[in-house]
C-alpha cells in the first residue's frame, strides 16, 4: 500500500475527460465511484493506491472492483484524471 503525506481530506477536482467519462457509467457504478472517491479525498493514506508507469507516470491508481480511478495528487488537491473499466482504462 502506498502512503502519501498529509492525511488532511484533500479537496476534489475532476478533469474535463474524467467528468465525461463519469457521466456515461451506469447509475449504480457511478455511485459506487462518486462514493469512493470521497472515502479517497478524507483517507488517502489509509486506501490501496498504486503509481502508475508510462503515459500515466506521475499519477496514481484505485481499484474499485472492476473499475479504476486515475488521479494526481498535488499538495492538497486530488485531480481525477480518468474513470473506466480496467481493461480499457490504460489504453
Amino acid at each position: 500500500m502506498r502512503r502519501l503525506k498529509n492525511s488532511l481530506r484533500k479537496n476534489l477536482k475532476w478533469s474535463p475527460n474524467a467528468l465525461c467519462e463519469f457521466e456515461k457509467l451506469d447509475v449504480f457504478v457511478a455511485n459506487r465511484i462518486s462514493d469512493r472517491v470521497e472515502y479517497l479525498a478524507k483517507n488517502i493514506d489509509n486506501v490501496d493506491i498504486k503509481p502508475l508507469k508510462g503515459h500515466w507516470y506521475g499519477h496514481y491508481r484505485y481499484a474499485v472492483g472492476d473499475w479504476r480511478i486515475i488521479f494526481a495528487v498535488y499538495e492538497d488537491t486530488i485531480v481525477i484524471k480518468s474513470v473506466g473499466h480496467r481493461k480499457n482504462i490504460y489504453k
